[in-house]
């Protein structure tokens, strides 16, 4: 996947979603100020998380490709 890709779909989400993004940079500003710990924690679960998710969706993404990929082959004739 792209970087860039990434980056504009990120940055449409906060376009989009302004407020909830911003309640939730709050949130994550105050448990750091109360429990920077915490938050840290927090923010590197949720980091591998989000890693993870995006490997699956990558890896889902690319095998539907070559599978439709290899169906139209069969059909055609070509292989």
């Amino acid at each position: 996947m792209d970087l860039n890709l990434l980056l504009e779909t990120a940055v449409a989400f906060v376009q989009a979603n302004l407020y909830a993004c911003a309640a939730l940079a709050v949130l994550f500003g105050l448990l750091m100020f109360r429990s920077p710990k915490l938050a840290l924690g927090v923010f590197c679960v949720t980091l591998l998380l989000a890693g993870v998710f995006l490997l699956i969706s990558d890896v889902a993404t690319s095998g539907v490709h070559y599978k439709s990929k290899g169906l139209n082959s069969v059909a055609t004739g070509d292989r």
